[in-house]
């Protein structure tokens, strides 16, 4: 196992053999273990006799929207604890959840890049004028056909309004079309 990120530990990894999170992920809950000496899976682990000297263990799996266990998120102390009350194992939910939140907001960028991508390789070839703009119509895609069609560059035409390529006259059909979309 890897950690991602760790506060107060400082080692990066274990064998996965040793790992109290393989637990958590086998089990597919909130995993809480209040004193390890006291934990037969847990009592002769070389991660409780030596360092980091485990001995209060509470983890979550970090489950993707398809169900699938990808990491944890956990909280170890060098000392025994209580076990976790349900307020406690609501913010640990809740740390999970935006984790994978944050993980789920790269991935889609990761695909928005490539996506972007893709359609520049694209319309670099087209003889179609494409164009794209964000939610606030400002153009943030020019291809070269749409600078043989309007005669601008893309740099000029960056975060510029759409509407002001359309002609007056069909101003009116234009702003009705994207009430319509």
């Amino acid at each position: 196992q890897l950690f991602s990120s760790r506060y107060g530990l400082n080692i990066t990894g274990t064998a996965r053999s040793v790992a109290f999170c393989d637990h958590t992920l086998a089990q597919g809950e909130i995993l809480c273990v209040p004193d390890t000496l006291d934990d037969p899976r847990f009592r002769d682990s070389p991660l409780v006799h030596g360092y980091p000297h485990i001995r209060f263990y509470a983890g979550i799996p970090l489950t993707t929207p398809d169900g699938h266990h990808i990491g944890t998120v956990c909280i170890t102390d060098t000392q025994p604890r209580p076990p976790l009350t349900d307020a406690d194992r609501q913010h640990l939910a809740d740390i999970a959840a935006l984790v994978m939140d944050r993980m789920e907001v790269h991935r889609l960028e990761l695909l928005r890049h490539a996506s972007q991508q893709r359609l520049e390789s694209i319309s670099a070839t087209s003889p179609d004028a494409i164009i794209c703009t964000d939610l606030r119509r400002g153009i943030t895609f020019w291809n070269p056909a749409a600078t043989a069609m309007f005669g601008y560059g893309p740099e000029e035409m960056a975060g510029q309004y759409v509407a002001g390529l359309i002609p007056e006259r069909c101003q009116t059909d234009y702003r009705n079309e994207l009430e319509r979309l």
